[in-house]
């Protein structure tokens, strides 16, 4: 039996844009990807004349994804708000990538969106007097989202 790798431990996710090999922004955060499936109930009567329901699936529902990261230089995301800003959310979708990376910087896992644009930023809490790290938010919505590697 071959061995079993095991699971490598996280230490961040970078945010690849478009068709770009640049990553857009590292986080140290992601929450909220997820899948779902809505379900209607159908009725209906067996040959055996038994009444019986069916469950049958109806549409596909992603969640939205949240990242969050020490706040840095990098610009690549407020240029990508901007744009929501002056062409709207149609005009700034855009597909991507999300790469799980461990601490040797390998690529652990690789999630591909769609359509995604921003959805909300949240900046860092304004207190200088503050020990903590500066952490910004940044809330996509994705029309899709899946593992490909």
């Amino acid at each position: 039996m071959p061995e079993q790798k095991q699971p490598h431990p996280a230490a961040f996710f970078q945010l690849i844009l478009g068709n770009s090999t640049e990553q857009a922004g590292v986080f140290r955060k992601c929450s909220g990807a997820s899948f779902e499936i809505e379900i209607a109930e159908h009725k209906a009567v067996a040959p055996n004349g038994r009444a019986f329901t069916r469950k049958v699936p109806v549409s596909q529902k992603f969640g939205d994804v949240t990242l969050e990261r020490g706040i840095d230089e990098n610009q690549a995301i407020w240029q990508w708000i901007a744009q929501v800003k002056d062409k709207g959310a149609d005009g700034a979708r855009v597909n991507g990538q999300i790469k799980l990376i461990d601490i040797t910087g390998s690529t652990i896992a690789t999630y591909a969106f769609t359509e995604a644009f921003p959805k909300s930023y949240k900046p860092v809490d304004f207190d200088a007097g503050s020990n903590n790290i500066a952490v910004e938010s940044l809330t996509l919505v994705v029309e899709s989202f899946e593992r490909v590697s």
